[in-house]
């Protein structure tokens, strides 16, 4: 156990793994990623790569140890702040606009981050939300990377509005949902879709298709919500690919949500791409901000292993408020599962359709006509949904659902497969054994009632529950 000082304008970065470390503020003023730390009570961190701030100087008592450590003079605090006052401006202005309420005037700010991978978008979002909420602004935050959690599993989409203040200590850094229950901070009521796919590009049309019905809910809220509409939006974007696809993805995502504020994180070939892009584009400022010296590249492996920390805390808590999630034995019979699938899948059996049938639809605008009671030829499904995007498990192919998150959809297992894929999130089930012999699974849910008869869906995350 130790203390360590950090002058004023400074911030000390660090990188934790396991074990955690436990943190104290003695004495002065610290924030991480704009929440402000209470002088006493303890902070652990666990899989965080993280920063504390402090504008007047402050003293932390340090007990475990960090991978790395290090304080750092140069910050782009000062930047960040500034561009707080400058949204905050235009939310007064918004907010005290005569103009109708489905005029341009009287919304906020939308803004939209955008970065390669590893840039701190989301470390940007986080402080941008917490210094709103210190101005009673409350700001819809909205997660449209795949491989980031927000107050639901990484795979999926989410928004949410009217927040308390962010819990630093929690896996993904903004706190816990209401699916999965009591919480140490008032727990978030987020709205969530799922993607279930580990990157945009995985398969662009469902990303867009899943950007475009997250925005239409959006929009609603904000028409619908005087303190929405007069603090708006904050978009936290996939690591941005330099491709024709990577920016057709972005027109999309700036279109759909009406963004009139783009900033550009830790490329200078990014920001003049899109700067050359929409310099006629009178309705969008695309701003350049310096990303943060202590951004480091997240392995492959870390990210797995943050990933599990994050479903782990959703079935199970964390320490300061442990959970017991309950164990359910099903009958695969009655479970209707269905998998996402990956665009290079969706073209291998678009491909083999009769002429008309099917087809792509990314580059031509067309869609793919729906296929039923069709064969895949592996045996995991017969039923397509349009443009191929879902195909349901067969009770015999189960075996593939072993160690998978499993999507609870809002609609009946007897719907329209169109309809479930447009559905929102309840929440989520862990598969934790699958008896081939007896046609059972056995699944962990974080509800103690009954299991619901909806549609689930599986993507790509899986976990191992040690």
């Amino acid at each position: 156990m130790r203390e360590i000082t950090i002058a004023k304008e400074c911030e000390w970065r660090f990188e934790v793994d396991e074990p955690e470390i436990e943190i104290k503020l003695l004495s002065g003023t610290a924030e991480c990623f704009g929440t402000e730390l209470a002088v006493g009570p303890p902070y652990k961190f666990r899989y965080q790569k993280a920063a504390i701030f402090t504008w007047h100087g402050c003293v932390l008592q340090l007990d475990g140890e960090p991978l790395v450590e290090y304080i750092a003079e140069e910050t782009p605090m000062l930047t960040y702040l500034n561009l707080h006052f400058a949204l905050n401006g235009l939310r007064k202005q918004a907010e005290f606009s005569s103009a109708t309420p489905d005029s341009e005037a009287s919304l906020g700010p939308r803004v939209c981050i955008v970065g390669p991978k590893d840039a701190g978008k989301t470390s940007l979002l986080k402080t941008l939300e917490a210094y709103a909420l210190k101005q009673f602004y409350h700001p819809i935050c909205v997660n449209l990377s795949p491989t980031q959690s927000m107050l639901a599993l990484p795979g999926s989409f989410s928004a949410f509005h009217l927040a308390t203040m962010l819990d630093i200590q929690d896996a993904d850094g903004f706190g816990s949902s209401m699916a999965t229950g009591p919480t140490q901070i008032q727990a978030k009521s987020p709205l969530v879709y799922s993607y279930g796919l580990d990157e945009a590009l995985d398969n662009p049309k469902l990303y867009k298709n899943c950007v475009s019905r997250l925005a239409i809910t959006v929009a609603s809220r904000m028409s619908q919500n005087d303190d929405a509409r007069r603090s708006g939006l904050l978009i936290d974007t996939p690591g941005m690919v330099d491709s024709e696809k990577g920016y057709n993805i972005l027109h999309s995502i700036l279109t759909d949500f009406r963004v009139n504020v783009c900033l550009v994180l830790g490329s200078e070939r990014l920001y003049s791409a899109i700067k050359r892009k929409y310099n006629d584009a009178h309705w969008l400022k695309v701003l350049k901000i310096p990303k943060s010296g202590g951004c480091v590249d997240r392995s492959s492996e870390w990210i797995q292993h943050w990933q599990a920390a994050c479903v782990k805390q959703y079935f199970y808590g964390d320490y300061r408020m442990p959970l017991s999630p309950l164990s359910i034995v099903l009958d695969a019979q009655e479970v209707v599962v269905y998998r996402v699938l990956e665009a290079s899948a969706h073209l291998m059996r678009s491909s083999v359709l009769p002429l008309g049938m099917g087809g792509d639809g990314e580059e031509d605008g067309t869609s793919a006509a729906a296929v039923e009671n069709g064969d895949s030829g592996d045996g995991l499904g017969g039923h397509f949904m349009q443009d191929n995007h879902l195909e349901r498990i067969h009770t015999d192919s189960m075996t593939i659902l072993q160690n998978s998150i499993l999507a609870v959809s809002s609609v009946s297992a007897d719907e329209d497969e169109h309809l479930i894929l447009d559905s929102c999130i309840l929440g989520y089930v862990f598969v934790s054994d699958v008896d081939d012999t007896k046609n059972r699974l056995t699944v962990l849910s974080p509800v103690q009632h009954r299991f619901p008869n909806n549609a689930l869906l599986m993507g790509t995350l899986k976990w191992q529950d040690s």
